[in-house]
């Protein structure tokens, strides 16, 4: 996404009255593909608290996937987790 259509995108919606949203939800990884995870948290990541990432996909998963999907959550600034995840 670009600065301007988010910039414009960010206005639209303040005209609107919506609310900015905090960072809320904790989505969770089954054992997604990589492009899937990726794409939600481009889509998304803005409203992340968190990614868990199931135990059984960074245990049984080719390690580079896994690193792969770690890498986009932090680049987005989205905090990972295994095991047990409270607020």
């Amino acid at each position: 996404m670009t600065e301007t259509f988010a910039a414009s995108r960010e206005a639209y919606l303040r005209r609107l009255g919506v609310a900015t949203l905090p960072r809320a939800t904790c989505a969770f990884d089954p054992g997604y593909d990589l492009g899937t995870v990726q794409a939600h948290i481009r889509q998304s990541g803005h409203l992340m608290s968190g990614l868990k990432i199931s135990m059984a996909c960074w245990q049984l998963a080719a390690p580079s996937e896994t690193a792969a999907k770690v890498a986009a959550a932090r680049a987005a600034g989205v905090p990972v987790i295994t095991g047990e995840w409270s607020v």
